[in-house]
């Protein structure tokens, strides 16, 4: 709206010289047709002419300087907008969530994602099929086959925990039924974890935003988001391209479970 206002402002700066000399020419021909109708235009012609040229000329100099400090305003506010632009893609917005609250949050920032997410889930067992974790999932892949211009990318570390092999089984799926539309959902497994205790996991939503978990028994999960375009392209993006990087697609990983084990196309597109 801001901007809107400024770019009008400047629209009615720069014609405004036109707007005065047609007001002027305006008042002169009223004048002289007064006059006119008077019977005094020959008497006070010229002095009337002089007159009106002296005061046109007076005022469209004093307008003149009046429009120059008014430019000089106007690009004071344009360098202003711009460095508080640039301080805003700097600025650092963190958030802390709890428990139900840690889903939502990755739930809606997937939602509110424009192009791409990249996520991470490195906990030995399987998320809760049920609840506030499997909304988050089902989000992903809805935003995923929602538009082939959608990137998402999830890293998941490998375990034989039979939550995570039903876990698997969907994510496979629902991988399968991305390339049989063209759209781009892509899952790779770590089959080494990298801590001896369970690893933070991240969430990256475009380039914006970041997502940190921790759950510290199978009941409590706690979050913190970290909103700046500077910190997630200068640390976390390069901590995700690492993990991808080490992890293998999930198809070649886990093979082709039997049909049995894997949920309908429908399921992930739902």
């Amino acid at each position: 709206m801001l901007g809107r206002f400024i770019a009008l402002a400047g629209a009615v700066v720069k014609n405004a010289m036109l707007y005065i000399l047609i007001a002027g020419l305006c008042l002169y021909v009223l004048g002289m047709f007064l006059w006119r109708e008077l019977g005094a235009l020959q008497k006070y012609q010229v002095p009337f002419l002089a007159t009106t040229l002296f005061f046109i000329l007076v005022f469209v100099v004093a307008q003149t300087a009046v429009l120059d400090r008014h430019r000089q305003s106007l690009a004071s506010i344009e360098l202003g907008l711009a460095l508080l632009a640039e301080q805003a893609g700097r600025a650092v917005d963190v958030q802390v969530y709890e428990d139900d609250q840690v889903y939502e949050a990755t739930r809606q920032a997937v939602q509110n994602a424009r192009e791409r997410v990249c996520v991470s889930y490195l906990r030995s067992h399987g998320p809760n099929p049920v609840g506030a974790a499997a909304r988050h999932i089902q989000a992903c892949r809805e935003w995923a086959l929602s538009s082939p211009h959608h990137r998402f990318r999830r890293v998941i570390l490998h375990s034989d925990e039979e939550a995570m092999a039903e876990f698997l089984a969907t994510e496979l799926a629902a991988v399968r039924a991305a390339k049989v539309k063209g759209h781009r959902y892509g899952v790779k497994l770590l089959t080494e974890s990298r801590h001896a205790a369970e690893a933070f996991s991240i969430g990256i939503y475009d380039d914006d935003l970041v997502i940190i978990t921790y759950s510290t028994d199978s009941h409590r999960h706690v979050a913190f988001s970290i909103r700046s375009q500077d910190v997630v392209n200068r640390c976390f993006r390069f901590y995700f391209e690492s993990l991808w990087g080490s992890a293998t697609d999930i198809e070649k990983c886990i093979g082709t479970p039997a049909a049995a084990e894997l949920p309908a196309p429908a399921e992930a597109d739902r």
